[in-house]
């Protein structure tokens, strides 16, 4: 039914799409849905659809995405185990950002369960969303670590905090999580030698992650 309500109103590339009685977000989504179609009928330049599909996304530019990722927050570099990591990011994102409590919000989340993600992935982050900022820092390790109790092992972990009542910055997670679980991205990750290396891998996923939804 969306879908079909979105084609009577005859919704391209170039229409502005408002649901002043959103519920589900059927609409909105059906409507981005053909304005990305229509974009790719109609536009053969890839860096364009790239720009265009971003934008229907809800960003300016990849760029909005990435400035996520805080420079001052990454590493590369060995720990023993879980709780050294978790204290190396807690404690500085803590200090950066001028958060009293974070280091509880995450410990409270961590007692729901594990936060490994998958594809040697584990991504720290508080129980609540209700900080100041959003931000995302990054360690890579150089072996591998034990993250839980079921043994599943890690290599890369997030340590994800979200600004309190800032949609935007939930979706610009959804819109990397595709790139990031990449198969690829983790044979990769072991070449990655700085921050501007790790953001370039980033962006060329995501890159490809929205030519590939084309």
């Amino acid at each position: 039914v969306t879908t079909l309500m979105a084609k009577m109103a005859r919704t391209d590339k170039d229409s502005f799409v408002w649901d002043a009685t959103m519920g589900s977000g059927g609409f909105l989504v059906s409507a981005m849905d053909l304005m990305v179609k229509d974009a790719k009928s109609k536009i053969s330049d890839e860096k364009e659809l790239e720009k265009i599909k971003v934008r229907i996304e809800g960003f300016k530019n990849i760029d909005d995405v990435l400035c996520l990722f805080d420079s001052r927050l990454f590493a590369i570099k060995d720990f023993n185990n879980k709780k050294q990591i978790q204290d190396w990011l807690v404690n500085k994102a803590a200090s950066l950002y001028k958060v009293k409590n974070l280091s509880e919000e995450i410990e409270l989340r961590e007692e729901f369960g594990s936060t490994y993600f998958g594809n040697k992935i584990a991504i720290l982050h508080p129980m609540h969303a209700n900080l100041d900022d959003s931000f995302i820092g990054e360690i890579l390790l150089k072996k591998p670590i034990v993250w839980d109790n079921e043994g599943n092992h890690v290599q890369v972990v997030f340590l994800l905090c979200i600004e309190k009542s800032n949609l935007e910055a939930f979706r610009a997670w959804d819109f990397l999580s595709p790139a990031l679980f990449n198969p690829d991205f983790i044979k990769q990750i072991s070449y990655v030698n700085n921050f501007d290396e790790f953001k370039a891998l980033c962006e060329n996923k995501l890159k490809s992650q929205i030519i590939s939804k084309s």
